[in-house]
C-alpha cells in the first residue's frame, strides 16, 4: 500500500505513468477525504486481498482517518495541462464515476510546485473521455495472481526518492534550524539578503504587536527571525514546496514554543483563493509581516506588477492581508503602517502603493463598484473597518428603495459641497424658525450620540433620517436671506 498525502500529490502523474505504461496494469485506488478536508489516495491493487479482506481493510482506514467520504475504483488520468490535472476514480460496478480536478500551484518562475485541494464531482461513467497525459487506455476487469512486478515497479519509483528525503531530513536535524546562512542568500536586488528581510519583518511584527496588544513579543521576534531559516535546509532545497512546513517540523523537534513552530507553518497563508488562514493572531502577525515587507520592499525597489505579470505574487499578498484582517478582526491601517515604517524602504511611493491596494479591493469584494468607490473616497485606511463598511453598505445599495435614498442624500451633498465637514460646525438652536428644523436636529443628535455595535446598525440609523430630511427640504428654505440662518441651516445638514 502506498499513501500519497495531498502536498505530495504532484508525484501522482509520474507514479501512475510508470505503473501503467511500465507494467500495463491499471491500479485500483481507494480515495478518502477526512473531516478536515485532507485527501489521500491509497493504491491497493498491489495487495493480495480477497473481497471480504479488502472491505475490512478499507473500513479500518476509514475509521483510523475519521473519513467523511470515500470511493473505491480504478484511477485514470482524464486530462493534464499547464494549469491542472484531472483524474477519475472509476468503479466497474457503478454507473457513475468520481472525477477529481486538482489545480496546479506555481512558483514565481511559473513552474508547477504542487497541487491544491481536489475538487470532486460525480459524472456518468460513459461521459468520461480519457487522454491528455498519454494514450487513451482501455479499462479492464482482468485479474492476475502475480503482483510481484507491480510491487517492484512501485518500489523502483518510490524507494530512491524516500531514501533521499530521509537523508536530507537527518542532515537537517543534525545541523539544526539556524538563520545565519540567510545572510548569504539574496532576497531581491536592492533589498539585501533574506536575513535583512527577516530583520525588516521583525520591525513590522513589533509594530503590529503593539497595535494588536500581543504580549508574547520575544516569541514573536524569534518566530520571525526563524521564519525563513528552512530555506537553507537540504529538504527545502530539494523539495521547494515544503518551505515553511519543514521549518515547522524542525522548530518543533528543537523544542521551540508551539506558537513559534505553528507560525512557521502558517506564515505563507493564505496562499490561494480558497486557502486556509493563520489560526491565531500570533501566526497572523508573522504572515502579515511577510506580506507587508514584500509589498513595501518590492514597491520601493520598483518591482510593481504590470498587466498580468506579478512574479512576486504581490496581488495575492494584498488579498491575503485583507482576508487575515477580516478573519481575526485586526485593525490594519495601511496608511499608518507606511508612515511608521517608510524609513526602512527608500524610494517608496505611498500613493502608488495605496492605489494598488485599493484596486485589489475590486477583485476581492464581489460588490457593486460604486460601493467600493464610496468607501474608498471616505478616506478610510483601516483595512478591517474598510471591509466592514463595504459589507454594510452593499445590501443598502442593492435594496429596492435605494434610489429614493439617493435622491434625498444627493440633495444633502449638493447643499454642503462647499463646506469642510471635517471642521467643527456650529449650530445655534435659537436660530431655528420651525418644527421641521427642530425635529431633524433632534433625530440627528439621537444618532450622533448613540453607540453602535456594527456599521450595519449605524447606516440603518442614518438612512432612517430620510423622512425628517425630506420634511426639512419640503418646508425649509435653506438659502435664507439672513446669512446666519443660512449658514446654520447648511451646518444642519
Amino acid at each position: 500500500m502506498h499513501l500519497f498525502a495531498e502536498n505530495l500529490a504532484v508525484e501522482i502523474s509520474t507514479y501512475y505513468q510508470n505503473l501503467v505504461l511500465g507494467h500495463g496494469v491499471t491500479p485500483k485506488v481507494f480515495t478518502l477525504v477526512n473531516g478536515e478536508g485532507s485527501q489521500y489516495l491509497f493504491f491497493i491493487d498491489d495487495l493480495r486481498m480477497e473481497k471480504d479482506e479488502e472491505n475490512q481493510f478499507l473500513a479500518y482506514i476509514v475509521q483510523a482517518h475519521e473519513a467523511v467520504c470515500y470511493a473505491r475504483g480504478t484511477l485514470v488520468i482524464v486530462e493534464k495541462n499547464q494549469q491542472y490535472i484531472e483524474f477519475a476514480v472509476v468503479d466497474h460496478d457503478d454507473q457513475e464515476a468520481i472525477v477529481c480536478s486538482a489545480q496546479l500551484t506555481r512558483d514565481i518562475d511559473d513552474k508547477p510546485i504542487g497541487l491544491t485541494e481536489f475538487d470532486k464531482t460525480l459524472v456518468k461513467k460513459g461521459t468520461i473521455v480519457f487522454g491528455g497525459l498519454f494514450e487513451p487506455i482501455q479499462l479492464s476487469d482482468a485479474k492476475t495472481e502475480d503482483f510481484g512486478y507491480i510491487i517492484a515497479g512501485n518500489e523502483k519509483v518510490l524507494r530512491p526518492r524516500l531514501a533521499d528525503a530521509m537523508f536530507f531530513y537527518k542532515n537537517d536535524i543534525k545541523n539544526g534550524l539556524s538563520n545565519e546562512r540567510l545572510k548569504k542568500l539574496v532576497f531581491v536586488e536592492g533589498l539585501g539578503s533574506m536575513y535583512e528581510k527577516c530583520e525588516r519583518e521583525a520591525k513590522i511584527a513589533s509594530y503590529l504587536a503593539d497595535v494588536f496588544e500581543v504580549k508574547e513579543k520575544e516569541l514573536l521576534q524569534k518566530a520571525v527571525m526563524l521564519s525563513k531559516a528552512d530555506l537553507m535546509s537540504e529538504m527545502v532545497y530539494e523539495f521547494t514546496e515544503l518551505q515553511g512546513l519543514m521549518g515547522y517540523y524542525y522548530a518543533k523537534l528543537a523544542g521551540e514554543n508551539e506558537l513559534v513552530y505553528t507560525a512557521l507553518k502558517e506564515q505563507y497563508l493564505p496562499d490561494g483563493g480558497d486557502s486556509e488562514l493563520p489560526s491565531n493572531v500570533f501566526s497572523s502577525i508573522v504572515a502579515l509581516s511577510n506580506k507587508l515587507d514584500n509589498l513595501l520592499g518590492l514597491f520601493s525597489a520598483g518591482k510593481i506588477p504590470t498587466g498580468s505579470k506579478d512574479p512576486f505574487g504581490l496581488r495575492r499578498a494584498a488579498a491575503g492581508i485583507v482576508k487575515i484582517a477580516m478573519e481575526h478582526k485586526l485593525s490594519i491601517d495601511l496608511s499608518k503602517i507606511i508612515d511608521e515604517l517608510s524609513a526602512n524602504y527608500k524610494n517608496l511611493d505611498k500613493k502608488v502603493l495605496i492605489e494598488f491596494f485599493n484596486e485589489r479591493l475590486f477583485k476581492i469584494f464581489e460588490v457593486n463598484p460604486t460601493v467600493l468607490k464610496a468607501v474608498i473616497a471616505s478616506g478610510e485606511s483601516d483595512i478591517y473597518k474598510l471591509s466592514q463598511k463595504i459589507c454594510a453598505l452593499n445590501p443598502i445599495v442593492q435594496s429596492d428603495n435605494f434610489k429614493e435614498y439617493v435622491a434625498t442624500f444627493k440633495r444633502v451633498a449638493n447643499i454642503i459641497k462647499d463646506i469642510d465637514v471635517n471642521t467643527k460646525l456650529g449650530i445655534d438652536e435659537d436660530l431655528f424658525e420651525n418644527e421641521y428644523e427642530k425635529e431633524l436636529y433632534t433625530k440627528y443628535n439621537q444618532v450622533k450620540f448613540r453607540t453602535f455595535e456594527t456599521y450595519d446598525e449605524e447606516l440603518e440609523a442614518l438612512f432612517a433620517l430620510k423622512p425628517e430630511l425630506d420634511s426639512f427640504f419640503d418646508n425649509v428654505f435653506v438659502n435664507h436671506e439672513n446669512e446666519k440662518i443660512k449658514t446654520n441651516r447648511k451646518n444642519h445638514q
